[in-house]
């Protein structure tokens, strides 16, 4: 993705019957930024891991790397 670029995340938990609610977190928000509704945001060059994990259980999670480019 290059800088500058923006997508979303989508979370599904299973069983699908289970509480839906996830939260994102960036490890380097000097890279990518990501809100509450899962779009992230490529700020600069480099990469960051996004964790994706429940809001009922946190210990069920997992996460998402982005690789962030110059922009061409």
């Amino acid at each position: 993705m290059a800088v500058g670029g923006k997508a979303t995340i989508i979370a599904t938990v299973l069983p699908e019957g289970g509480a839906q609610e996830v939260t994102f977190v960036s490890a380097d928000t000097s890279q990518v930024t990501v809100k509450a509704t899962g779009e992230y945001t490529a700020i600069a060059e480099g990469s960051s891991v996004i964790t994706v994990a429940t809001k009922e259980d946190p210990t069920i999670k997992t996460t998402v790397t982005v690789n962030v480019t110059a922009v061409s």
